[in-house]
């Protein structure tokens, strides 16, 4: 969390954080090989928000390399689900690809989650059940016995064998304790105000049969089956452009296509991105698109765009060229 010692100086009220960037600018250019008895020392800084450093901290000779950590696509997680359930007994019916399909979004300390919540979902079915099949020993009535006999015999009943080996070879995660476990485990990425898959669906949009076929055909094919596109030398189209008039089901249209990709999903209304500081709404146009890289497969729907994108030729405008 480098950015928390290192914030913009000129968005700093406080004489002492510029005084700990500049000290930590300093010390950066002194760690030369002449100052280090020709032994290199690097420095590794780690942050979420890199637009937040100080600029000086980022030029040549200080951070010289800038190394981006996205969100990981779906061949990535599926190598990391394999990793990580390396260790884990696992029953024969996984489907780490299609798992892998239904968790966009994930970083690698979400799957994580979803290997433990899998793991405790498993063990908690299996435990559940030996339990209810497990008989209690039997004992003598208690009137045949004294009280210290008694105390003993109700210790014993309280307390709980360790199962055997032949009683825990069922214990096994399967496929089920994945999906069961996928609802419970939120992405970072949801959890920061990034892209998430809506749950609308084909089922909630009536009619417009033309207009959904040449969505499926120009989104969701190429989305379902890019090896068939790129056998044909054929290019995922960069946007598409719904007009119509208000309520005929645009925004709709977008949401089940993402949900039926399983693409994440950014809804931005045009007016939300205006800004009436200079450079502000440029800003925000890159972020939009910085969150959409970060959460790719992604589709992103501009509501309005009318209201950022009006004819350059009426008035200057700063946020079509941006876009």
């Amino acid at each position: 969390e480098i950015d928390a010692i290192t914030p913009k100086r000129e968005n700093s009220s406080r004489g002492m954080e510029k005084r700990i960037v500049a000290q930590l600018l300093t010390s950066t250019d002194t760690l030369n090989l002449e100052n280090t008895g020709g032994k290199p020392v690097l420095i590794i800084g780690a942050t979420n928000r890199p637009n937040d450093l100080d600029p000086a901290l980022r030029r040549a000779g200080r951070f010289d390399r800038e190394i981006c950590l996205g969100i990981p696509d779906e061949p990535s997680r599926e190598r990391i689900l394999r990793v990580l359930a390396s260790k884990m007994r696992l029953s024969g019916d996984m489907d780490f690809k299609d798992l892998a399909r239904r968790t966009p979004g994930f970083v690698g300390a979400d799957l994580v989650s979803l290997t433990k919540e899998a793991a405790v979902l498993a063990v908690n079915r299996i435990f559940s059940t030996l339990l209810t099949t497990t008989p209690v020993p039997p004992h003598g009535p208690a009137e045949d016995v004294d009280d210290d006999a008694r105390r003993t015999v109700n210790d014993e009943i309280r307390s709980v064998a360790p199962f055997t080996a032949e009683q825990l070879e069922p214990l096994r995660v399967d496929m089920m304790d994945f999906l069961n476990a996928l609802p419970k485990v939120q992405p970072s990425s949801k959890r920061e105000g990034f892209a998430t898959i809506p749950d609308v669906s084909w089922s909630d949009v009536g009619a417009l049969v033309q207009v959904r076929a040449e969505l499926v055909l120009s989104i969701l094919h190429p989305l379902q089956h890019p090896e068939r596109f790129a056998a044909l030398g054929l290019k995922m189209p960069a946007g598409v452009l719904l007009y119509g008039p208000p309520g005929c089901g645009k925004t709709l249209l977008a949401k089940a296509i993402a949900n039926e990709s399983g693409a994440n999903f950014i809804s931005i209304k045009g007016p939300e991105l205006l800004d009436k500081y200079v450079g502000e709404s440029e800003r925000a146009v890159r972020q939009v698109f910085e969150r959409a890289r970060a959460s790719s497969p992604c589709i992103v729907f501009f509501d309005e765009l009318d209201a950022l994108c009006p004819r350059r030729g009426a008035f200057f405008n700063r946020i079509c060229p941006s876009l």
